[in-house]
């Protein structure tokens, strides 16, 4: 190692001592501080899961070694493990990495993501269902205000949203609608996202809008979007999941039916009824929900909205 001056030594060997868990509890606060409690979920699961292979309660961040990440993929994959979920704890040990050393709390001689490349996420098995068994359930008739009505209400909008994720539909207020359209942020990207109101959604939403002021919540599963009530959102999504077994039962589809096959069969149709590429796109995932926001918020809502009255209205998906 090249001899340098005392005064840098000693810099880069404060910068060093900082350890994973340390970096960790600053990055999740600042997640939570932006009420991105999935983020910081992210974050802990990878650490987590690196220092149980480790078998460490912590380890100084320069000592991370290429032969630990090697053989942390090989005990993911003897715990039975998929590509994916490997992929993803190292995706969010890597940022952690790349963020500490962006701001200047790590310095290191041999950076072990130069010489290591994280694996890459596997196309998951299709989970979309076709239009036609998708919309039987606007025929199926549940007990008013039961939980089964209001999941199979939230079902229909989210779709008719194009496929609006379930965590932004709980956080929807009164205020939320605007000029006709339903103008909110995700939860996953920050995304400024804007929806024209279908006469399909207005007739759900007349129900749930009644008697209440703009600061109201739209639906009674309401969720603040917070860390502190995490929780309550992952009942109320276990909740619905529950219910969509149940919906899916009756409405004769054989296909498991949760939150997420909503989202993946919007954009499975979108694209077998010739919406552009560059609107949905081709792939699904969980790297390509995110590249498909990234795509829809580039386009003019005029677009948007003509490919979401195809795809909820058109006979021939």
């Amino acid at each position: 190692m090249v001899r340098i001056s005392g005064s840098i030594i000693y810099e880069n060997r404060s910068r060093n001592g900082i350890t994973l868990n340390s970096w960790l509890k600053v990055t999740v606060k600042r997640k939570r501080d932006l009420n991105k409690p999935l983020s910081a979920r992210w974050y802990e699961e990878g650490v987590v899961a690196l220092l149980k292979y480790l078998q460490k309660e912590d380890l100084p961040m320069a000592q991370l070694k290429v032969s630990h990440l090697n053989g942390f993929i090989h005990y993911q994959k003897a715990k039975g493990n998929k590509q994916n979920t490997i992929s993803n704890y190292l995706r969010a040990i890597r940022a952690l990495y790349n963020s500490a050393m962006k701001e200047d709390r790590l310095f290191m001689v041999k950076y072990p993501f130069h010489h290591f490349k994280v694996p890459s996420t596997a196309r998951t098995r299709k989970r979309a269902i076709s239009k036609e068994k998708f919309l039987r359930i606007r025929n199926l008739n549940y007990e008013k205000e039961t939980p089964i009505w209001h999941a199979r209400n939230y079902a229909l909008i989210m779709f008719y949203c194009r496929g609006m994720n379930l965590m932004d539909l709980v956080q929807l207020k009164v205020s939320n609608i605007q000029s006709g359209r339903i103008l909110y942020g995700r939860s996953k990207t920050g995304s400024p996202l804007s929806v024209k109101i279908t006469n399909e959604v207005q007739e759900i939403l007349r129900y749930y809008l009644e008697n209440k002021s703009d600061e109201d919540y739209i639906f009674p599963a309401n969720y603040d979007g917070s860390t502190k009530h995490m929780e309550k959102y992952r009942s109320i999504r276990r909740r619905m999941n529950e219910n969509l077994r149940i919906i899916g039962k009756d409405a004769g589809i054989e296909e498991k039916l949760t939150t997420y096959t909503i989202r993946h069969t919007w954009a499975t149709i979108a694209k077998h009824i010739g919406i552009p590429i560059e609107v949905i796109s081709e792939s699904l995932g969980h790297h390509s929900l995110e590249t498909t926001e990234i795509y829809l918020k580039g386009f003019d809502n005029k677009v948007l909205d003509e490919a979401n009255e195809k795809i909820i209205r058109s006979e021939n998906a």
